[in-house]
């Protein structure tokens, strides 16, 4: 079994996940054998084989745009979260 000091509250952070304490401690005890797994893959001889971007074979899956008439802004608005009387209101992206 792989041994490595490992800081998993860092760990969540680059990853951006929010755990609870019991999840932590399943992560802790969890880790060597994730460790242990990646270190048999990264031996797994893969020359000659592929790379591989989709798995199945879909085509144009994207429809034409067309016009047609547009939401009314009262049902468009109906089940926003937060809004004001013409527009949706979100969080700051930048």
């Amino acid at each position: 079994m792989i041994q490595a000091k490992i800081n998993i509250d860092y760990l969540a952070k680059l990853a951006n996940l929010a755990l609870t304490p019991k999840e932590k401690e399943q992560l802790k005890t969890d880790m060597p054998h994730i460790l242990r797994f990646i270190e048999i893959v990264k031996h797994i001889k893969t020359q000659g084989v592929a790379p591989t971007f989709q798995t199945i074979s879909i085509q144009n899956v994207s429809q034409k745009d067309r016009r047609r008439a547009s939401l009314p802004r009262r049902k468009a608005l109906a089940n926003a979260a937060k809004k004001n009387s013409k527009y949706f209101i979100s969080r700051p992206v930048f």
